[in-house]
């Protein structure tokens, strides 16, 4: 059983996830907005941010370098969730600290897979993959930029 702290804005997106996280024997607290999922953060130290990126206000890239060294030092693992599909912002969420990003909209199957990937992959994996991400990833705002 893992602590989760999911912040989305979109009040039937956290409740979804916090329903499916939940039946699958995680403890998870929710956050509705930037602000909140930093204080939550902080207080709850979570093994698990679930973070949407567009929020009001404080958006997900904020609350990412907010928690950036207290998440390394507690172990705290990062899924984004976002509907910002563009390799530019899947750069800059693994270069502040996310170990997974996820694209809205998605099917909550995938969302749990990779929760529990997270939680259980070794270190060196989860770099791995996260290297392999970010390397596609520049690949393609490389060529996006090169045909346009």
């Amino acid at each position: 059983m893992a602590r989760v702290l999911v912040a989305d804005d979109d009040s039937q997106v956290r409740k979804l996830i916090c329903r499916v996280l939940s039946e699958n024997g995680h403890a998870v607290m929710s956050a509705s907005d930037g602000k909140k999922a930093i204080r939550y953060f902080a207080v709850m130290q979570p093994d698990l941010l679930i973070l949407d990126l567009a929020m009001p206000g404080t958006d997900g890239f904020q609350v990412l370098r907010a928690i950036k060294e207290l998440a390394m030092e507690i172990g705290s693992k990062i899924v984004v969730l976002s509907g910002q599909t563009s390799e530019p912002a899947r750069l800059r969420a693994y270069e502040l600290g996310a170990h997974h990003y996820i694209e809205k909209p998605f099917v909550i199957e995938d969302v749990l897979e990779g929760v529990e990937q997270i939680l259980t992959l070794p270190e060196k994996q989860l770099t791995a993959r996260k290297d392999a991400d970010l390397y596609k990833a520049d690949i393609l705002t490389r060529l996006e930029y090169l045909l346009y």
